[in-house]
């Protein structure tokens, strides 16, 4: 019996090794081609230029579609099929008004920036599935801030609204009422505002023009600023997100066009720059940084002008796992299918970690004459559900005296 249980323990043991060699291997070699999901557009309407994702339920912006060119935003879930296409009942939207130029979505709630009409619109879902419905008027407006809506953010029940007139906005919603207020920023702005995000109490606004980033948290009753981080140039703050205590910046024309981001943490309310990242292989021209959002476990960045696996331009993403204060980058890149030029994969991404998996959705608002799209690619966690069972498995047998 003793031989039996040796000879069955060992078996186990090279069992697992084999798993976790395999489960090694899948995050290593070649990249990881991408597939575009089924978008619905026509020639010109750049799907992807912003996208975002929370639950397994992506909106994918198109800021020139629609039937009069005023733009579009779809929604995408049960295995990324489109779930419906949002509209407004807004008669001041017209042509090349942008609608879907900027998009966020959190749960139940979704918004779509009009920048060229200044104004943002705000959605909810029914139930579990939908469908969303618009909330009624007065939707958010700012007549006299140029691009107001140009990037969307939602946590909860906030929303975070850029802009390229120095001026960005978060709207907070409390007994079914919207209170808007503008983020304040200590240095001289030149285009504060171009990016922004949120995440829950904390919220983040770049200005890349002035090559800066600003942090805040919300004090109660009014947003402060709790850092201010910058180059001397590169343009960073492009490209920002912010997750909890974590929070990165993008600077795409840093390193001749090859580009950076750095990622800075929170520790006993005090931030501080915890990694510079750069890809592996980067080359002038990638614009590494181009888009960027963060997680607790992950961070994903897109290259727009990156190399995909057949040595066309057509742009890339790259996923970096947190190991203690540590970003690893994963070895094989995202990049699209295909051997389209210029599509401009990895000008927006997003991120949404899940119990067992993360997700990520990546734009190319360049695909296919500028129908644009976005692509789907899951991350399992660091502790594989596999694994896990095994270990289970294995503690029963030792109960039952097995191995």
């Amino acid at each position: 019996m003793i031989g039996n249980r040796a000879i069955f323990h060992s078996g186990l043991a090279a069992f697992c090794t084999l798993i976790l060699i395999l489960h090694t291997s899948q995050a290593r070699g070649e990249p990881i081609t991408l597939s575009p999901l089924p978008i619905v557009g026509a020639a010109g309407d750049q799907y992807g230029r912003r996208v975002d994702v929370s639950l397994e339920t992506a909106i994918i912006g198109g800021r020139f579609g629609g039937s009069s060119g005023e733009g579009t935003a779809q929604i995408l879930s049960g295995g990324w099929a489109v779930q419906q296409t949002l509209t407004t009942s807004d008669p001041s939207l017209g042509t090349g008004d942008q609608f879907g130029v900027g998009v966020g979505i959190d749960q139940d709630l979704a918004a779509v920036g009009a920048s060229g009409n200044k104004t943002v619109y705000v959605y909810r879902r029914v139930g579990t599935t939908g469908p969303w419905n618009p909330e009624g008027s007065p939707w958010f407006s700012m007549p006299g801030v140029d691009n107001f809506g140009i990037d969307v953010r939602v946590s909860g029940g906030r929303i975070i609204v850029g802009s390229t007139d120095n001026a960005a906005y978060v709207y907070t919603e409390l007994g079914g009422v919207w209170t808007g207020s503008a983020l304040p920023a200590s240095g001289a702005k030149s285009q504060f505002g171009s990016s922004v995000g949120i995440y829950g109490a904390n919220a983040i606004v770049g200005d890349w023009g002035a090559n800066t980033a600003y942090l805040y948290s919300y004090g109660g009753s009014s947003w402060i600023e709790d850092a201010a981080f910058s180059m001397s140039s590169g343009s960073f703050g492009e490209s920002v997100s912010v997750f909890g205590d974590y929070a990165i910046v993008g600077a795409p024309a840093a390193n001749s066009g090859t580009g950076l981001v750095k990622i800075y943490h929170r520790n006993a309310g005090i931030w501080s720059l915890q990694a510079t990242l750069t890809a592996s292989h980067g080359m002038i021209g990638d614009g590494f940084g181009s888009s960027v959002d963060i997680g607790e476990d992950y961070a994903i960045i897109g290259a727009s002008g990156g190399v995909d696996a057949n040595g066309t331009i057509s742009g890339a993403a790259y996923v970096f796992r947190r190991d203690g204060s540590t970003w690893i980058e994963e070895d094989r890149k995202l990049v699209p299918t295909g051997d389209e030029w210029f599509i401009e994969f990895g000008s927006a991404v997003a991120l949404d970690e899940g119990a067992e998996v993360a997700t990520v959705i990546v734009g190319a608002w360049g695909y296919d004459s500028d129908t644009g799209s976005a692509y789907a690619h899951t991350i399992p966690e660091p502790h594989s559900l596999l694994l896990l069972v095994l270990g289970a498995v294995c503690i029963g047998l030792r109960r039952l005296r097995i191995c």
